[in-house]
């Protein structure tokens, strides 16, 4: 059944509020989406007063019959109301908790069981918040330390230290040169580890031979296990040292071929056999051989 309308003049209303000065971003949004709603009211009025059917109309304006059915009984443009803000449920015991407050029982626990025997079936998180906020400065349930906020506590794991112990100096932030600053004053030891590591990188990126006797003996000297431990490595493997040290050569490409190789391996578990992983690795060898007469 089709609602009566007595002829309304399909006009934008005006904004209940002037807009200032100053539009903030979503003050302008609200104002846009409301500018369509008036314009696809504008239209539903005209395409019903033209003699097209409810139907008809939701149809060519692509929207939903009960929302066309709505502007056509309300008479003008419907304003959307504002949401009403609900209280916190605890909101409502909020006389019952200062009243408690006032004759005493300042115990956030207790304060929560009496409530819940009330109705209250929310947790004591809620009332512990609440209940804080009874405790007005000047009075003498006023705490200091509560009422400072609390200081983020920075830590860092072995490994972001490690990194960082490793890391060229122009390449470190000021935070991240406080935070060492700190953990050197701290600990001494960090303080020796740090020069004895950048001593390493510095000679090994000029590839500074002669020097590497000298540190390797400066290193143990210092009495850290892991310089110990470090430099018996190397002495068990002198040969390579000497030539990652001398050589322009690296076994960074093998050591690369290597990994793409496990890698396509790993991806294929389960599934097809050897020829296919050849195919993968070899695509050209593979290409002659199938060409190959």
């Amino acid at each position: 059944m089709e609602p009566s309308v007595d002829e309304p003049a399909p006009v934008i209303p005006p904004e209940p509020n002037s807009a200032p000065a100053v539009e903030s971003r979503a003050s302008q949004l609200r104002r846009q989406r409301r500018q369509r709603r008036v314009e696809r009211y504008n239209e539903v009025m005209r395409l019903y007063k033209e003699g097209h059917s409810q139907k008809s109309i939701s149809r060519m304006l692509g929207i939903e019959r009960k929302t066309v059915r709505r502007f056509l009984r309300s008479g003008q443009f419907p304003e959307r109301g504002k949401p009403k803000r609900k209280p916190g449920h605890v909101e409502q015991f909020r006389e019952y908790l200062e009243q408690r407050w006032k004759q005493g029982c300042h115990n956030a626990t207790q304060l929560w069981r009496e409530i819940r025997n009330r109705g209250y079936s929310g947790g004591r998180g809620m009332v512990g918040r609440m209940v804080s906020s009874f405790r007005a400065p000047g009075t003498k349930y006023f705490r200091h330390a509560a009422a400072e906020p609390r200081s983020r506590r920075v830590t860092s794991s072995p490994r972001q230290i490690a990194c960082l112990l490793v890391r060229r100096p122009e390449r470190v932030s000021r935070p991240e040169q406080e935070f060492l600053t700190a953990l050197k004053r701290n600990n001494p030891v960090i303080d020796v580890l740090h020069e004895i590591v950048q001593d390493f990188s510095t000679m090994m990126r000029g590839r500074n031979l002669d020097q590497l006797r000298h540190w390797m003996h400066r290193a143990t000297a210092t009495g850290i296990p892991a310089l110990k431990s470090f430099v018996a490595g190397l002495r068990r493997d002198q040969a390579a040292v000497n030539a990652a040290f001398s050589s322009q050569w690296s076994s960074g490409q093998v050591e690369g071929q290597i990994h793409r190789l496990k890698l396509i391996k790993r991806q294929m578990y389960g599934r097809a056999g050897f020829a296919l992983l050849r195919r993968r690795v070899l695509p050209f060898v593979a290409d002659e051989e199938r060409r190959a007469p």
